[in-house]
Formats: structure tokens, C-alpha cells, sequence
């Protein structure tokens, strides 16, 4: 069910810093009802993303947005795409991005 919510609000395009607060909080839901190292890597890069402003727009440099459109975005994706299955290598490159990103 949270993966189904999320995917929508992650396609590139349609994903904005201003949408952070509301998969941040999908992702809190996730982790709750579904512990695991997927729903805790989502929702401490989605928590991350707060703490840097990204729940304001106008917060978040073009530059900056751009690069994690390019960077994160897909390896996010990339990651739900790979469940139900093993995301274990999809993780890895997720990290390592957004390690980058950061």
C-alpha cells in the first residue's frame, strides 16, 4: 500500500520539495506498520530532506533540486521498483547517490 502511494509522488516531473513533508509522512506510516531497511532508508532520507528545508519551495536552490531530480529521484524509484523483490543493490546505489547528493 505505501509503495503504491509513494510511486505516484516521486515520478520525475511531478516530484516537488514541497511534496517532502507529505512522503516523509507516508514513509513515518511505512516504518511503522513495515520495518524494515527500505522504509527506514526512505524515511530518513525523506526526514533529511526536512531538516534541510526542503518542506519550503522556495527553499530549495534550482541547482540543488535539479541535481537531486537527476541523482536520488531515479535510485529512489529504482528501489520501489525493485519490491517486492530483493532491493538490496538498488539500496546500495541509493545510498552511495544521496551520500553524493549530500
Amino acid at each position: 500500500m505505501y509503495v503504491a502511494q509513494r510511486i505516484p509522488l516521486l515520478v520525475e516531473g511531478t516530484f516537488a520539495p514541497g511534496s517532502v513533508t507529505t512522503i516523509a509522512a507516508l514513509c513515518d506510516g511505512w516504518f511503522r506498520d513495515e520495518a524494515s531497511l527500505v522504509s527506514f532508508v526512505f524515511r530518513s532520507v525523506f526526514h533529511d530532506l526536512i531538516a534541510r528545508d526542503w518542506d519550503d519551495e522556495q527553499g530549495v536552490p534550482t541547482p540543488v533540486f535539479n541535481r537531486f531530480a537527476a541523482d536520488v529521484l531515479p535510485r529512489l524509484n529504482a528501489v520501489l521498483t525493485a519490491l517486492p523483490g530483493d532491493p538490496t543493490a538498488a539500496l546500495q546505489e541509493l545510498v552511495l547517490a544521496y551520500r553524493d547528493f549530500t
